[in-house]
């Protein structure tokens, strides 16, 4: 379904139809348990990156088959990390930023490797480091480039939230700079059409309900009206003609749901088991949701791979 004339001509929106446009279809485990992942997927598989098990960073790859539900591990050779974004293009992964298991410099916990993992041979190297290294950021693929967009970096003396905008070019390996997000703030995205759509995330101590999204061929942001609550600490993805943000930060059951027909938003109930700092991808007509932890206790991380889909006709 295409969105842009919604997006940029301002079209009256439709009425809502107040039917739940998720349900869960099947749960299933990773070997190890985690939260902060990253998550992509191609073909068969689903592939689980890094994140954190409550212990220690991780820097695996597991690999989870969407027919038969068998979980592999593929390699633990990559930078440890926690938080980072991953893209998957032409059967290689690339793994961007995240909090590093060792500071490279006092209070600087941000990596600034770029692994790219083969998945035919196993075989690890590493493309151009970013610019700005950061964790917490929308990390998303729109014709052969790789947008990074906000997050945190290691600011002069703390850790800083930034709107900022880094391309990674695949062809050439190098960076470049785009216009910065209007709202600073950690935070994850989706790819809708030829657009990046930012929804809610974590500003200045506080969750965000704001709704921004990048055009690309414009060079230039814009703005959605906000969710119907402020969410933080989710996964996001986007599926028929919603975006789904999994979790919420002291709300860690609640599923807000995102009509971009009718640019409207509400809290909907899939049977979403509770968890905050999941990933997920949608994938082949379903939403995997990957790992989590829960307050009170984050040295406990959950090995949940959550499957939804939209309801039956």
């Amino acid at each position: 379904m295409r969105f842009a004339i919604l997006f940029l001509a301002g079209l009256v929106a439709l009425p809502a139809a107040e039917v739940e446009p998720l349900v869960k279809i099947g749960d299933y485990h990773l070997k190890t348990g985690r939260y902060g992942a990253a998550v992509v997927a191609d073909g068969y598989y689903v592939y689980v990156i890094g994140g954190d098990t409550g212990t220690e960073f991780l820097g695996d790859i597991e690999r989870f088959d969407i027919n038969s539900h068998k979980v592999v591990r593929l390699t633990d050779r990559l930078a440890a990390r926690r938080y980072p974004g991953a893209v998957i293009a032409d059967g290689r992964i690339y793994v961007f930023g995240g909090e590093s298991a060792t500071p490279l410099r006092l209070g600087d916990r941000m990596e600034p490797t770029v692994d790219v993992f083969e998945l035919s041979s196993g075989r690890i190297t590493h493309a151009a480091p970013m610019p700005t290294a950061r964790a917490y950021a929308a990390t998303v693929l729109i014709q052969g480039k790789v947008y990074v967009v906000g997050g945190t970096h290691a600011g002069e003396r703390l850790q800083a939230q930034t709107g900022m905008v880094e391309i990674y070019d695949l062809a050439t390996d190098r960076w470049s700079t785009g216009p910065s997000m209007p709202t600073a703030r950690e935070c994850r995205g989706a790819v809708v059409d030829d657009f990046i759509l930012v929804p809610g995330g974590y500003r200045d101590k506080a969750r965000v309900a704001r709704v921004e999204f990048y055009v690309p061929g414009e060079n230039a942001w814009k703005r959605l009206p906000d969710l119907c609550k402020p969410v933080s600490a989710c996964s996001v993805a986007f599926l028929g003609s919603h975006l789904f943000l999994f979790g919420n930060y002291s709300d860690e059951k609640e599923v807000v749901a995102y009509d971009l027909r009718t640019r409207t938003s509400r809290v909907i109930h899939p049977d979403f088991r509770a968890a905050r700092h999941t990933a997920a991808v949608a994938h082949a007509g379903r939403i995997y949701v990957i790992g989590g932890n829960l307050p009170g206790d984050t040295r406990v991380a959950i090995d949940d791979i959550q499957v939804f889909a939209p309801p039956a006709p």
